[in-house]
């Protein structure tokens, strides 16, 4: 049957091995191109990126007053959840919270007057605080959240009233 290729010899393998060459490399980038790529098991569980929370610094009084209205809203739908001490808390929270939004210029003001002192007093007791969490208190700052700054401030003065303490009691 392939009687035509005996006068050939090598050149018929040759021949073949070419071919075969030419197919294995067009299936080769067939594959390479048109394959379906699918996510990596460590790119698919990644978490969504966080949203930039606002920075109250450079924020304008139309900003300010919109995210003073959505704090109290979330509080509002909260205190509906609420009982006893978690309940007073959230009423005295939204009570403030009409209060900036009742006067929002000197609201603002206030709490950037605030948040500037505090990012001062961080940046002055970041070697004693450990730069990640003055940088997270910073960034909550920036946001209008104060608590976390007011934690550190909390334990600066725990960790100093035993030195206070002790001073006192040698000069005695």
């Amino acid at each position: 049957m392939l009687e035509f290729l005996d006068g050939f010899g090598n050149e018929g393998s040759a021949i073949g091995g070419i071919v075969a060459l030419i197919v294995a490399v067009v299936g080769f980038f067939t594959w390479l191109f048109i394959r379906k790529t699918t996510p990596k098991a460590e790119v698919a569980n990644f978490p969504p990126p966080v949203p930039t929370p606002p920075n109250t610094i450079q924020m304008d009084v139309e900003a300010f007053t919109t995210l003073q209205t959505k704090l109290r809203d979330e509080a509002r739908k909260d205190l509906e959840k609420a009982h006893g001490a978690d309940r007073t808390r959230l009423e005295e929270k939204i009570d403030e919270l009409n209060r900036r939004l009742a006067q929002p210029e000197e609201a603002l003001a206030q709490q950037q007057a605030i948040i500037t002192r505090l990012e001062e007093e961080l940046t002055r007791r970041a070697n004693t605080l450990g730069g990640d969490r003055v940088n997270a208190a910073k960034t909550a700052l920036k946001a209008g959240d104060t608590h976390k700054a007011k934690a550190l401030f909390e334990e600066i003065k725990a960790q100093t009233a035993p030195d206070v303490t002790a001073h006192a009691e040698a000069e005695l």
